[in-house]
């Protein structure tokens, strides 16, 4: 809380979103539930270093925060992706598309404001496709095509869901408004980052080397796309539930503001567009849980965004706490009915713990977390389009 509030001073952000980046991080089922009731993971670990993050992010303190990025990586792996915040220089991206003009085609295609956008646009959507292919049909995909025969419904959601994911990633990659090239890109790269990222690459491997027992399996990062590739079809938009109902109302918010939100990830530059590309990437893979040292950033980008292009009214902020602190779970039993190891195994009793993880939700929970995921999507929609809760400020778009 104390770095919560030294970022909110530092952004200079307005009380009411300055509540709304308290409620979004503080106000949520792995903070006031999960936290209390399983206190062993390290899930709250890589949260906390995660908010303090943000904050030598933003005060552009990089010694600081390699070292966090060193030590997070030793709490949850995916820790290393935070160092291509820093690979690149904090310049915003040019946001003008003069194409060059350059006789030499290499060279032309190299200096391109428009190819690389779109590039990034289809790359991501193209690799869910190649994983599913490729990784999905050296293990599960033969299911699939049984079930077709056996299933039809159960294959046509399968098919649904991918799509569904596909598309997702395409609407949150697409930077209309953000042109650059390869040119630009090199010219941003910070050699000494990327120099000390690889140090600490060989050292966090170097040291599971040299002290790992090699008892537990390890999910290697083949392992963990394979994850998301299973996950990303389990259930038509199971992804967006689970996250909303594992953070909270934020997540249904950053779509109606993500054009917004969008320019000002490029006016951080390089670093924080591939960044929070990726981590769109990831976030189709339903087990929230795994995403939990990067949402901090999420939160971040959201609330800069909300602060610079919205009017936020009390009476919408007071609302958005309430829902949080209900959508939390604080007041719910998740291990009601468990007192014994076999009694876990009951499917009845253990959804009241595992329908706020994702990959074990049932279908069942899955319908009832849609329809309730629905309702508060057509209230954040009212409240943009119909109220004056939100209200765009005229340099919005």
């Amino acid at each position: 809380m104390f770095y919560y509030f030294k970022i909110a001073n530092l952004l200079q952000l307005s009380k009411n979103v300055e509540l709304i980046g308290f409620a979004s991080l503080f106000f949520c089922f792995p903070v006031l539930k999960l936290a209390m009731f399983y206190p062993v993971l390290m899930d709250i670990s890589a949260y906390i270093i995660g908010i303090i993050l943000v904050y030598y992010y933003l005060k552009q303190n990089t010694l600081i925060s390699f070292l966090l990025i060193l030590i997070g990586s030793f709490v949850y792996p995916t820790f290393i992706l935070y160092s291509i915040l820093f690979m690149f220089n904090q310049t915003p991206i040019l946001n003008n598309n003069n194409t060059s003009i350059s006789t030499n085609k290499w060279i032309a295609i190299s200096e391109n404001k428009n190819i690389l956008p779109l590039t990034i646009k289809f790359l991501f959507p193209l690799l869910l496709i190649v994983l599913f292919f490729v990784l999905f049909y050296e293990t599960n995909f033969n299911l699939i095509i049984q079930s077709f025969q056996t299933n039809l419904i159960k294959s046509i959601m399968v098919w649904a869901s991918l799509l569904v994911g596909l598309f997702y990633i395409i609407f949150l990659s697409t930077y209309n408004q953000v042109f650059f090239s390869l040119k630009d890109i090199y010219a941003a790269i910070n050699k000494k980052s990327v120099f000390v990222t690889l140090t600490i690459f060989l050292i966090i491997k170097s040291t599971i080397f040299l002290l790992s027992s090699n008892v537990a399996s390890v999910l290697t990062f083949q392992g963990y796309l394979l994850n998301v590739c299973k996950q990303v079809v389990q259930e038509p938009f199971n992804f967006l539930v689970a996250h909303t109902y594992y953070f909270g109302l934020i997540i249904l918010m950053q779509l109606f503001v993500i054009k917004n939100f969008k320019i000002v990830v490029a006016n951080y530059g390089f670093g924080m567009l591939f960044f929070i590309t990726i981590v769109f990437f990831f976030s189709v893979g339903n087990e929230s849980r795994q995403l939990i040292n990067y949402y901090p950033f999420i939160v971040l980008i959201t609330l800069i965004t909300l602060n610079k292009y919205y009017t936020i009214s009390s009476a919408f902020t007071i609302g958005f706490a309430f829902l949080n602190i209900l959508m939390s779970h604080f007041w719910y039993t998740i291990n009601k009915g468990i007192t014994t190891a076999k009694e876990f195994l009951v499917p009845e009793a253990t959804q009241r713990y595992f329908m706020f993880h994702g990959p074990w939700v049932s279908h069942y929970s899955y319908v009832i977390h849609l329809l309730i995921c629905l309702t508060l999507l057509l209230l954040v929609y009212i409240v943009f389009t119909k109220t004056k809760l939100i209200v765009k400020k005229p340099n919005s778009i």
